[in-house]
C-alpha cells in the first residue's frame, strides 16, 4: 500500500488524512521501503489543512552508511 487513507479526527482538525509513502528518488512504496512520509490532513470537504512531512529511520541508516552524518562533509 503505497497510499493510505485513515478515517477519524486528525491532531489538527480534520476529518480524515492520507499518508503517502516515498522512497529516496521520489517514487511511491510500500510503508516498510519508505525513507519519507507525508501526511495530509483534510476537512470533509476535502480541503486540505496540514501537510506533515516526516523521515524514516531507513534515510538516517543509509546516509550514515554513505559518510553523510554531518560532520564529515560539507559543503
Amino acid at each position: 500500500m503505497e497510499k493510505e487513507k485513515i478515517f477519524g479526527k486528525t491532531p489538527n482538525g480534520g476529518d480524515y488524512s492520507i499518508a503517502l509513502y516515498i522512497n529516496e528518488k521520489g517514487d511511491l512504496v510500500k510503508p516498510n521501503e519508505a525513507t519519507k512520509i507525508i501526511i495530509k490532513e483534510y476537512t470533509k470537504d476535502g480541503n486540505l489543512i496540514q501537510e506533515t512531512i516526516g523521515f524514516t529511520k531507513k534515510i538516517f541508516s543509509t546516509a550514515i552508511e554513505l559518510g553523510l552524518n554531518g560532520t564529515e562533509n560539507t559543503i
